[in-house]
C-alpha cells in the first residue's frame, strides 16, 4: 500500500481534489464524496 498527498479545496458548488503526485483530479458535492472519488481515481 502507498500513501499520496491529496489537496481538496471547495470551489463554489463543488469540492475539487487533487493528487499532483499522480496527475489525478476528481470532485465531488460534499467532502465526504469528494474524498471516496479520489480515492476510485487512485487506485485505477
Amino acid at each position: 500500500m502507498r500513501t499520496f498527498l491529496v489537496s481538496i479545496i471547495k470551489e463554489e458548488k463543488f469540492f475539487v481534489a487533487r493528487c499532483p503526485e499522480l496527475g489525478v483530479t476528481s470532485q465531488g458535492e460534499s467532502l465526504e464524496e469528494a474524498q471516496a472519488n479520489i480515492k476510485g481515481a487512485i487506485e485505477l
